[in-house]
Parts: structure tokens; sequence; C-alpha cells
């Protein structure tokens, strides 16, 4: 499996954490449901999310936090669509 890096810049401090942490977020949804490719596509999503949350002058560590809380709920909630199928 090739591991993407991704080196950009970005506006948003926010946009910018996610794309710092891309490679652990995608980690931590696939540990939820249990696809690499699946966990991907809800990071995917979770980015989409961030594009159009309001900007807010969160500290970073609040930031991440609020990033990591997304994914994660996001990932649950597509292993329970899973569950459901």
């Amino acid at each position: 499996m090739t591991e993407h890096v991704i080196t950009s810049k970005c506006d948003s401090p926010l946009l910018q954490a996610f794309v710092d942490n891309y490679l652990l977020l995608v980690k931590i949804a696939a540990r939820i449901v249990g696809c690499r490719s699946r966990a991907e596509d809800v990071v995917q999503d979770a980015f989409f999310r961030l594009r159009s949350a309001p900007q807010a002058t969160l500290t970073f560590k609040a930031q991440l936090s609020y990033l990591f809380q997304i994914v994660r709920n996001l990932a649950i909630d597509h292993y329970r669509k899973q569950a459901l199928e």
C-alpha cells in the first residue's frame, strides 16, 4: 500500500491541521470501520464538513480535538450504517 504525504499549506488553521494529520485520521477511522478504503471515505467526508464549518479562532489543541471528534463521529456513523445493511 502506498502512503500519500500531503505537504501543501492552507489558509485555514483547521484545514492545515487536517492536512498535517491526514494519515493519523485515516488510521483512527480505519480502526473503527475496519477498512482503510472506507476510512479514507470517512476522512474525505470530514474534510467537506470542515470546509463548510464556520471559521472560529480556536487554540491549536481545540482545533485538533474538534477535527478528531468529527472523524470519530463520522466513522461511528459509517460503521452503524454498515451494520444495518
